[in-house]
């Protein structure tokens, strides 16, 4: 599924909070995916998803309020749409910086690092190591 949905009933019934199908992202509905979808266990309003495509490349989202509203974090491209494939996403805290670590398709690990509402993004580990 390349959408992002919401319950808040247990699984009664389900919103649905995002999808890169809409513009400006404009993935392609067959052959899209949701790999990762993460919500930071240290700030529960921060949501990520990871994405891959099919023969491109997919991309990593993130929310500020609980999927409410949704923006893309550009890992290797330098406009919004097809970036890298997305695999994992891991929360972490190290010292007073909130963290996340996003494992891409054989292209990187990339350490994000939170200030206010900006996350500065640094490849952590290239490919060959």
């Amino acid at each position: 599924n390349n959408r992002v949905y919401r319950t808040k009933d247990g699984g009664s019934t389900w919103t649905r909070l995002f999808t890169p199908e809409d513009p400006p992202y404009n993935y392609p509905v067959v052959g899209s995916r949701a790999l990762a979808i993460e919500v930071s266990p240290f700030d529960s309003l921060v949501v990520f998803a990871g994405f891959e495509v099919d023969g491109s490349a997919g991309g990593l989202f993130y929310s500020h309020d609980r999927g409410a509203n949704w923006d893309q974090l550009l890992l290797q491209a330098s406009s919004v749409g097809n970036d890298v494939n997305v695999e994992d996403i891991v929360f972490t805290v190290e010292g007073s910086d909130s963290l996340a670590y996003v494992g891409t398709n054989g292209n990187s690990v990339y350490k994000l690092t939170k200030s206010g509402s900006t996350w500065t993004v640094a490849a952590d580990m290239g490919p060959s190591g």
